[in-house]
């Protein structure tokens, strides 16, 4: 084999040849390997996630499956159930028998929590105990109801009285305007008659002004007939 093709087969052909792994994973090989390497063993070959059918490279591989959303796995509470990781919460809530629930009398103060199989159980074996609590606490409710109707009924009655006395006042208010008002009218009719005697008094001084007028005439007449 010439020089050139010797060179040639060692540069691209030879199988032979060690060269470094073109996925970056640091590894040496030689090209014979490295074609299986690649394929098959690379740490940073891309594989695919056979639960969530997503890629990922396989170094990642392993983190992945412990989060994947779709890997069957067994409900945490160990009720025997296997389902996909993203429906175990929704399980939990809703149907796995170990979940310890409220009894459904909590809000009438039953406080026991119960794994939801044996719901069925308590609440028959509670029957009674649940009645009571029941209607002490529609007894409760009525009490509390009475007592703010009581409150709201003094707060009208003392409105009542409020508006009442008001009311008095008003009316006493009013009598004190009649009253001036009449007071007023009064004085008004006192005033119509000094304006009537001021009147009459008046009329009275000019017919005694004529008659002075009158007089002092005649007196003068006279004394002209007396010359």
């Amino acid at each position: 084999m010439c020089r050139d093709k010797v060179a040639q087969h060692l540069g691209k052909e030879c199988g032979q040849v060690e060269e470094l792994c073109k996925l970056r994973c640091g590894m040496k090989l030689t090209r014979d390997e490295l074609r299986i390497h690649v394929t098959d063993n690379c740490v940073q070959r891309v594989v695919t996630c056979e639960h969530c059918d997503k890629n990922f490279k396989f170094c990642e591989l392993t983190e992945h499956l412990d989060v994947c959303p779709k890997v069957e796995v067994s409900c945490e509470l160990k009720c025997g159930l296997v389902m996909c990781r993203d429906k175990v919460i929704e399980h939990i809530d809703r149907d796995c028998k170990e979940k310890e629930i409220e009894c459904p009398f909590a809000k009438y103060k039953c406080v026991k929590l119960i794994k939801r199989q044996y719901l069925d159980t308590h609440l028959e074996e509670k029957e009674t105990e649940h009645l009571k609590l029941k209607l002490d606490a529609i007894e409760d409710i009525v009490v509390k109801q009475s007592e703010l109707i009581e409150k709201q009924n003094k707060t009208i009655a003392d409105q009542g009285l409020m508006i009442t006395k008001q009311n008095e006042t008003i009316t006493g208010q009013g009598d004190m305007v009649t009253k001036q008002n009449e007071t007023i009218t009064g004085q008004g009719r006192m005033i119509r008659k000094q304006n009537e005697t001021i009147a009459s008094q008046g009329d009275m001084i000019i017919k005694q002004n004529r008659k002075i007028e009158t007089m002092s005439q005649e007196i003068g007449s006279l004394n002209k007939n007396a010359k």
